[in-house]
């Protein structure tokens, strides 16, 4: 999903493992959407790229190191549990 924030363009992603990779790739984290109690949205910059990783995510093409994609995961988990971000 595409949103516009204060002249940002935006992604927003309720799946988690997508969510990690982008993290763990550097795209511009933004933060969390809590407002729905039953899903979480994780908020991207749209920049150049963004769009190919998670093709190559979804098509199982990408290659991350797997200690910097867990990390990367458990960050996010963690802001999903907070109450602040």
């Amino acid at each position: 999903m595409e949103k516009r924030n204060a002249n940002i363009k935006i992604k927003e992603t309720s799946d988690i493992q997508l969510a990690s990779v982008l993290h763990c790739e550097g795209y511009p984290f933004e933060g969390v959407n809590k407002s729905n109690p039953k899903k979480v949205l994780f908020i991207f910059q749209d920049i150049e790229g963004i769009e190919q990783t998670a093709q190559a995510f979804l098509s199982d093409q990408i290659k991350l190191p797997p200690r910097k994609l867990f990390d990367s995961y458990n960050l996010l988990k963690r802001l999903v549990f907070e109450n602040s971000f």
